[in-house]
């Protein structure tokens, strides 16, 4: 999540007619992992939650899923967003997601009284 806080700060916006030209992957210094947060700036890794459920909470945060394509190869006819990993919870990869986006949506509520719907 924190992505979204670094990339305008050390991306400058140049402007283009063509959208082709702007989309470009993001330099590795503003990419990090969660893991390096959690070992080494548990503090910064604090700062970043607090700012995406602030996000949640002033209704600026989207979630942007996409899952083309049929579960084929994984034996399966319907989209694979429907399919069950064989978790015991018999839950479709979906449901899973829709809960996760619920729970971060309790957190925005819990840290700052109240939460916009994540739009999905």
């Amino acid at each position: 999540m924190f992505i979204f806080v670094l990339y305008p700060q050390k991306v400058p916006e140049k402007r283009s007619p063509n959208i082709e030209e702007r989309l470009v992957p993001p330099e590795e210094d503003i990419c990090g992992s969660l893991v390096e947060l959690r070992a080494n700036d548990p503090a910064l890794l604090k700062h970043y939650q607090r700012v995406a459920l602030k996000a949640v909470h002033e209704g600026k945060l989207a979630v942007l899923l996409l899952a083309g394509g049929q579960g084929t190869r994984l034996g399966f006819h319907l989209p694979k967003g429907l399919f069950s990993p064989d978790l015991p919870s018999g839950r479709s990869l979906y449901q899973i997601q829709a809960e996760q986006l619920l729970r971060v949506q309790q957190l925005a509520q819990a840290e700052f009284g109240s939460a916009k719907p994540i739009p999905w």
